[in-house]
């Protein structure tokens, strides 16, 4: 096993190209190449790029998924594109290409293919419209590729797969004698991954989610995962592991996503749970947040849809926006400020993410559990790959009637601007105090979470609600700002917060109950607020700074008004 057998790896290929349930062969959505689009390529047998119209002809390639670093290698611009071209130009630059990219040519032509798909050199990287163009385009990269090559042990692109040249794998010997060496058995598919750097940066995860089958290359052993079977060099496992392990395919449900095949929140749990990994991931720089899952929406928009503004869907802005950071969460924070990506959005946010806090399956899957109280009345962001310059209409059942506003005069150059419509009450309506979790209980959220709650009383001192995701010294903001809250949505149910005779109840946090005032009673709901801060020239201008969760009852009794608040 010093040096990887090519005729291995093709043999577990043709065994799922032939398998009877044709899983990876099946068409999607992302399937679709788009008219006039042509795909750019390196040619192992002509050592060369080349450009390829697929709506035209038919062919086969592979992709390369890998970290790139902060090493120099040779990249496609516009000045080199003609001498890339030539036959043999490669081969010519040997010395400026990096090692995986070397390797993954190798394989693709131990494999008996011909083409293979890289980042580097299939971008034109001084081209930001090409460039913009083909990061959209990510979902038809991969989901179109015969199979997506993973170099799971490169921190840089000069580490090339181990295996393919000889001596560049080694094995954790046990003992040996003179003619037996024992190895210990190698790692499971699912620790190698997720122990890896690799698997800790935000454009890999993208890929990986986006590829229909993976080669993943790793120090002990190659191994070969697609929808139905892992394959690997010293064994092969019938059934995927275990330990949920999904491989190329982390959530396989974004693949099966049909706009017949469920109500409009039925995809929201998978989207959820993509967001709450995606911000677990690293990138190099923060301005590409929104780049590196772009195909990932694209996907999501082409299954259901939904339109998307800055990693938001807004058709489901009632859900969408009342996500809560688990841990430590800080604004990206821009030289240019016109620049900054919105605080409405976990785009804007460093940190992981989680919609669980504040939302169960049954607010995602049974419509009346969930009533959007605000109105989108206008949006438009410049730059965007659809702008919004008239009301966009929300499902009947999700919007609340409210006016129709003309396009919203802003400052200048503000491009992240989200324009709302709907009930706002003044902070002073409430007061706030810390309040820390019991570490016991904290395995009964439905997702981990490690910050203070900030308790909410009406003005007689009554326990009637909480905001998430506030670090303790913020709370002195919302005494220092001006701040409001905006009512985002009712649901009627909310799974950590209990109901009962004595009170309203946090018991993953601590045995404290709310006030008696606000017990459960029939019809009871809990309104879904979003904590913000105006901004003080502009009065209705505001950004996001924590989500939470009041008694419907307490709302009632506080003066409410419904107002225009530009959401930046």
């Amino acid at each position: 096993m010093a040096q990887i057998d090519m005729s291995l790896v093709r043999t577990w290929v043709q065994q799922c190209d032939q398998s009877r349930e044709h899983r990876c062969s099946r068409t999607s959505l992302t399937s679709r190449w788009p008219t006039d689009f042509k795909v750019t390529l390196i040619d192992v047998h002509r050592h060369c790029i080349t450009q390829v119209d697929p709506t035209r002809h038919r062919f086969r390639y592979l992709a390369l998924s890998y970290v790139w670093g902060k090493i120099s290698q040779l990249e496609l611009t516009k000045n080199n594109i003609a001498t890339l071209a030539d036959d043999e130009s490669l081969t010519r630059l040997s010395d400026s290409l990096p090692q995986v990219i070397k390797d993954a040519m190798t394989v693709v032509y131990k494999l008996g293919e011909r083409y293979l798909w890289v980042d580097s050199l299939c971008i034109v990287q001084d081209d930001s419209e090409v460039k913009h163009d083909l990061i959209s385009r990510m979902a038809n990269i991969y989901d179109n590729a015969y199979l997506t090559i993973c170099a799971v042990d490169g921190v840089h692109a000069n580490v090339g797969l181990p295996g393919v040249r000889p001596f560049t794998r080694v094995f954790d010997s046990i003992g040996e004698t003179t003619r037996l060496r024992i190895a210990r058995r190698p790692s499971r598919l699912s620790k190698v991954v997720f122990s890896s750097y690799y698997n800790d940066r935000g454009w890999t995860f993208q890929e990986r989610l986006l590829s229909r089958r993976c080669l993943y290359f790793t120090k002990e052993q190659v191994y070969f995962q697609c929808k139905s079977n892992i394959y690997c060099e010293d064994r092969y496992e019938r059934r995927l592991p275990t330990d949920g392990w999904r491989g190329g395919h982390v959530h396989e449900d974004i693949r099966l996503l049909s706009p017949l095949r469920s109500p409009l929140r039925g995809d929201f749990p998978a989207y959820s749970r993509i967001v709450s990994e995606y911000t677990a991931k690293s990138l190099s720089f923060t301005s590409d947040k929104l780049n590196a899952i772009t195909g990932v929406l694209y996907s999501l928009r082409l299954s259901n849809g939904w339109q998307f503004l800055y990693g938001i869907p807004v058709t489901l802005l009632g859900l969408s926006l009342i996500w809560v950071p688990t841990g430590q969460a800080r604004r990206h924070i821009e030289r240019e400020p016109l620049n900054m990506f919105p605080s409405w959005s976990w785009i804007g946010w460093e940190g992981v993410v989680d919609y669980n806090i504040m939302l169960t399956g049954e607010e995602w899957t049974e419509r009346p559990k969930m009533n959007t109280c605000i109105v989108l009345s206008a949006v438009e962001v410049l730059g965007a790959e659809v702008t919004y310059k008239e009301s966009i209409a929300l499902a009947p059942d999700l919007a609340l009637p409210g006016p129709n506003s003309p396009l919203c005069h802003y400052p200048s150059g503000r491009t992240n601007v989200l324009h709302l419509w709907g009930p706002v009450a003044a902070a002073t309506e409430f007061t706030f105090d810390m309040f820390f979790p019991n570490p016991t209980r904290l395995g009964k959220l439905p997702c981990n979470i490690a910050h203070p709650i900030v308790r909410v009383r009406d003005h007689h001192g009554r326990c009637c609600g909480a905001i998430y995701g506030v670090d303790s010294e913020d709370i002195s903001t919302f005494r220092s700002r001006e701040c409001g809250l905006v009512l985002i949505s009712e649901t009627s149910h909310v799974q950590h917060l209990q109901f009962s005779e004595s009170g309203l109840s946090i018991p993953a946090y601590d045995a404290q109950h709310f006030h008696t005032r606000y017990s459960h009673n029939d019809g009871c709901s809990v309104y879904n607020v979003m904590l913000v801060a105006f901004e003080e020239e502009l009065s209705h201008f505001c950004e996001r700074l924590a989500v939470g969760q009041i008694h419907a009852d307490a709302w009632s009794n506080r003066d409410a008004n419904y107002m225009y608040i530009h959401l930046v």
